[in-house]
């Protein structure tokens, strides 16, 4: 028999599971977001999850963008749903570090950066960006100290160096 009457041919396409469609919207929220229509890739990465609600990293990317788009409130909800579904992903405590960080909420923002720390001791952003902080408190001696141990693990990053320079010069040295 012909694949038309059988309906049974390898070749026949077959429904895609709710998996792929989730991944498929994620895909196309990430292409949207690198172009920074980030309403748009809100869009996606919400039509993920309507599709697969435990889908941690439609809730990430989706944080992401709400973050691009000052969004802070709701960036804070999607990344602490990462840590639901995953207490040990250092990134997502990172990026609500950053999302209480904009917000001005800094005590938040430096207990986030120690939990992301606490998962990966070597994460030179996570010790760059609550030196920042630090600097914003006016703990310069803490911020220089952050500054230090990232330029220990990565010595050739010129950004920390200025900022290093910047706590140093606001402690007056």
């Amino acid at each position: 028999m012909g694949c038309l009457i059988s309906f049974s041919c390898a070749s026949s396409p077959q429904r895609p599971t709710q998996s792929t469609d989730a991944k498929a919207y994620v895909h196309r929220g990430n292409t949207l977001a690198e172009k920074g229509q980030y309403e748009q890739a809100i869009s996606e990465y919400s039509k993920a999850l309507e599709v697969n609600p435990g889908y941690a990293a439609a809730y990430y990317k989706r944080g992401f963008a709400y973050g691009h788009m000052s969004r802070y409130e709701q960036a804070i909800a999607d990344y602490t749903k990462v840590l639901e579904f995953d207490p040990g992903d250092a990134e997502a405590y990172n990026s609500r570090g950053d999302a209480y960080h904009h917000k001005g909420q800094y005590d938040l923002a430096i207990s986030d950066y120690n939990k992301a720390l606490e998962i990966n001791p070597s994460g030179t952003l996570i010790y760059r960006n609550r030196g920042t902080v630090y600097g914003k408190k006016h703990q310069y001696d803490l911020a220089i100290s952050d500054y230090n141990k990232a330029l220990e693990i990565d010595p050739r990053d010129a950004e920390i160096y200025d900022k290093r320079g910047n706590a140093y010069h606001h402690r007056g040295q």
